[in-house]
Formats: C-alpha cells, sequence, structure tokens
C-alpha cells in the first residue's frame, strides 16, 4: 500500500476492510493523495464494523 497508509494512522477497521474488498483496494491505491486522504478522513466516521464495510464497498463504485 501506498505511503498515504503509514503516514495518517489509517483507521484498522478500514485497513482491514479494504483488504478484503479487490476492487476497493485497486481504487483506493490509484489515486492520488489528496483523495486517499479524503477517503480515509470519512472513513473515520464510521462507528461499526457493518457501516465500515458498508463505506469501502462503496469507494470503487
Amino acid at each position: 500500500m501506498g505511503s498515504i497508509l503509514g503516514d495518517n494512522g489509517v483507521p484498522l477497521g478500514f485497513g482491514m476492510q479494504l483488504m478484503q474488498n479487490k476492487n476497493a483496494f485497486m481504487y483506493f491505491n490509484s489515486l492520488p493523495d489528496e483523495r486517499q486522504r479524503k477517503i480515509i478522513d470519512g472513513a473515520r466516521s464510521c462507528q461499526s464494523r457493518d457501516a465500515m464495510e458498508k463505506y469501502v464497498n462503496g469507494i470503487a463504485r
């Protein structure tokens, strides 16, 4: 994964869900750092595992 993940304290649930969704993972890694940061910031608002799973599943759509 890109340096954006190590530099900004990515929420653990986000990283775990991202690794389980190949399409979202590939899409996320193709984005510029600024867009990745916005997605990570959005992940911080997820309050449950289900919410995080839905959030990650929606990334590549």
